[in-house]
């Protein structure tokens, strides 16, 4: 059964989306590589897209840091 890749109009996220789908039937190993890369991946993407929050941004509030 193939599994249906979602499209979000986004380019970076359909990409990263396509490729983690791609490792369906790859050992649990490299799907658990592939999945972590995954996420990495849109976490970059999410901390791009909010207006004002820039990757340094980000990491500081996952960090506890103040924000400015």
């Amino acid at each position: 059964m193939s599994q249906a890749i979602p499209e979000t109009g986004d380019s970076v996220v359909d990409e990263v989306l396509q490729t983690y789908v791609g490792t369906a039937h790859q050992p649990l190993s490299e799907r658990a590589e592939a999945a972590t890369q995954a996420q990495r991946h849109l976490q970059e993407r999410l901390a791009e897209s909010s207006p004002g929050n820039g990757p340094a941004a980000a990491m500081q509030r996952v960090a506890g840091g103040q924000q400015s």
